[in-house]
């Protein structure tokens, strides 16, 4: 089409803006963008600056189609802010099922473009005998981009947790740290670290740091530990009661994720930052209904109005109802009233906050 602008040039840059800050299924929002450098010349730059800010790939097509890209078109690289990768087999990523015939292969000079990328996201799956050697080795080899602040892991599972611990140790400028359902096959009395030696500024930078559902908590809150702020945790197992907390002294904001109230009362119990000023629990709604948690929530009263938590200011109790209708017959006062009841000197304190979902 001609390159024929009616209206000023800004006014275009914003429409292609609010379309990419669109809440849409990702590949419409691709086709749209697209759509739009192909109706004038005049806005492909724009859209080219959306369409690979964000990259998303979710199968080994698009996996494909992008190193190639990057490998034949290295000034797109400067451009990718944030990526997101997933190799899965499952039947619409197309990668193989074998993690032996796993290659992600991604060529060594287009990973040197990346010079503006900020975060990633790496994306395995359980359903693996254990993660590719290759995704690892691909994972590692973002560790040099100087930029990249903000990492997360997903459904890793690994031969050695060594091997867990080499990988998050291989970034050592990183601030922004998520482990999510991961994994390793060592039995947990055997757990074998790395030379700490070849990793002299290993987590240096870390302050925000979540670990979810993984197998055990405690072990990577062991490597890990740093001037970790902002910390959360969502419960993977009773016998996990994360003593290694007890090493986060710059600890200000915790956020426990759980269905078992003893678990928050034991890793509470262990917390030593006198900094903590924000707590947040997300739990299920029957830990304060049940009579046999009677005795944990006094506990859990009693541990929150005692040192190290004086200077807290803000307790928010955010509740998961196992059962939508008993949910709807609790929003309001009334659960907002039991939440009261139950922790009185955090109520009197004036720092609980039970927000209506």
């Amino acid at each position: 089409m001609a390159d024929h602008l009616t209206l000023p040039y800004d006014i275009y840059c914003l429409v292609l803006d609010m379309i990419a800050t669109e809440e849409t299924h990702l590949p419409l929002l691709y086709s749209t963008l697209r759509a739009c450098a192909l109706t004038c010349p005049s806005w492909i730059p724009r859209a080219h600056f959306h369409l690979y800010r964000r990259v998303v790939l979710p199968t080994r097509r698009a996996f494909l189609c992008f190193a190639r890209t990057i490998s034949h078109s290295s000034h797109f690289a400067p451009l990718v802010e944030h990526i997101d990768v997933k190799v899965s087999p499952a039947h619409d990523c197309g990668w193989p099922h074998d993690h032996r015939q796993i290659d992600v292969s991604f060529p060594r000079h287009a990973l040197d473009q990346l010079v503006n990328l900020k975060s990633a996201r790496f994306t395995s799956s359980f359903q693996f005998a254990q993660v590719p050697e290759s995704l690892v080795a691909f994972v590692r080899a973002f560790a040099p981009c100087g930029g990249l602040r903000k990492l997360s892991f997903h459904r890793f599972f690994f031969p050695e947790f060594r091997e867990l611990v080499i990988t998050l140790w291989s970034f050592p400028r990183a601030t922004s740290l998520s482990v999510v359902e991961c994994g390793w096959c060592t039995p947990r009395s055997i757990l074998e670290l790395p030379d700490a030696n070849a990793f002299p500024a290993r987590c240096h930078s870390l302050n925000i740091l979540l670990i979810s559902k993984c197998c055990f908590t405690n072990p990577i809150l062991d490597v890990v530990k740093t001037s970790i702020h902002d910390l959360s945790l969502w419960a993977s197992g009773d016998r996990d009661q994360c003593q290694a907390i007890s090493s986060f002294p710059a600890l200000r904001r915790l956020t426990l994720a759980f269905s078992m109230l003893q678990w928050a009362v034991a890793v509470l119990a262990h917390v030593r930052s006198e900094h903590v000023r924000e707590i947040k629990l997300r739990l299920n709604a029957n830990c304060f209904a049940d009579e046999e948690s009677v005795e944990d929530v006094a506990q859990l009263d009693e541990i929150l109005s005692r040192a190290p938590f004086l200077g807290l200011r803000r307790l928010t109790i955010i509740a998961q109802w196992p059962n939508a209708r008993k949910g709807r017959e609790y929003l309001g006062k009334r659960w907002t009233l039991q939440v009261h009841g139950c922790l009185p000197e955090c109520h009197k304190r004036g720092v609980l906050r039970v927000p209506i979902q």
